[in-house]
């Protein structure tokens, strides 16, 4: 693949598709380092042609920190490594490669790496739609299962993740409100898989309430904020739940398998899983 680097104007690089948010703090120390020691890696970026003949517009597929971090500085150009657009074939190609940098490279987030998988999967489903069969609103639930195992399969082979991983990861994206996912995004919420997975256990109205806690400070947790609205989890009145709750979390793991091997179809159910998928 061609590719140059140069400097280009940072107002020409369009920044507005990201699956991850740029952290302040690490926009902050990344100023500090590149105004000591100068930008030491180019961002990456796909070269647009202006139909017009003007200048060419660029859209950033790596480098967001260090846009960030060269506009708090003041400075209107920055080093990009230069891709023609003309080397891929499709915009899904370019965004499958995107992510795939993210997903090796990067250190992410639970709530960064579900969104990169989601779009990673929504990529591949639109570069091979014979993989999807059509709408889903018009297949089986096999159908729905096929896909998901085939694009599950074949992200794991392509990125090294397991496919339990993929699967719980794009629970996330599917069944959580967007906006709830963009406020938590910087939230500590984050970076805990099993609190994201709980938040995609409610409803959408439920999702905001809990967010809303979470981002205020009154809960640290998920599950207490559902104790404060009386969501899944009860509240101190319902003693029969919580005593049953607080007496499982005791149990040794080995005892906990058992239940979870006792009430495996129900569990699997409320998933929307089988033993083939899960």
């Amino acid at each position: 693949m061609t590719r140059t680097t140069q400097f280009i104007p940072i107002l020409l690089i369009n920044t507005s598709d990201r699956l991850c948010k740029a952290d302040p703090d690490v926009v902050a120390a990344m100023a500090r380092s590149i105004d000591e020691r100068g930008q030491r890696q180019p961002i990456e970026v796909v070269e647009y042609p202006d139909t017009d003949g003007g200048q060419p517009k660029y859209r950033l597929t790596a480098g967001l920190h260090r846009i960030e971090a060269c506009t708090l500085l003041g400075r209107s150009e920055i080093e990009a490594f230069v891709t023609p657009e003309a080397e891929y074939t499709s915009t899904h190609e370019q965004r499958l490669e995107e992510i795939t940098e993210n997903l090796v490279r990067r250190k992410l987030s639970a709530l960064e790496r579900a969104r990169n998988l989601m779009a990673w999967k929504e990529s591949w489903l639109a570069l091979y739609p014979e993989r999807g069969r059509g709408k889903a609103s018009k297949l089986s639930q096999n159908d729905i299962t096929d896909t998901m195992s085939s694009f599950a399969e074949v992200a794991s082979d392509a990125l090294g993740v397991n496919e339990r991983t993929i699967r719980r990861a794009t629970r996330i994206v599917e069944k959580v409100d967007p906006s709830v996912l963009d406020d938590l995004a910087l939230h500590p919420v984050a970076d805990k898989q099993n609190e994201l997975l709980a938040l995609a256990n409610e409803e959408p109205r439920t999702q905001r309430q809990i967010c809303d806690l979470l981002m205020e400070g009154a809960a640290a947790s998920v599950g207490q904020a559902l104790d404060k609205i009386g969501g899944t989890v009860p509240g101190a009145d319902d003693a029969l739940w919580v005593k049953a709750s607080n007496r499982f979390g005791k149990l040794p793991k080995q005892d906990r398998t058992r239940v979870y091997d006792a009430w495996k179809e129900e569990i699997l159910a409320h998933f929307g899983l089988d033993d083939e998928t899960a």
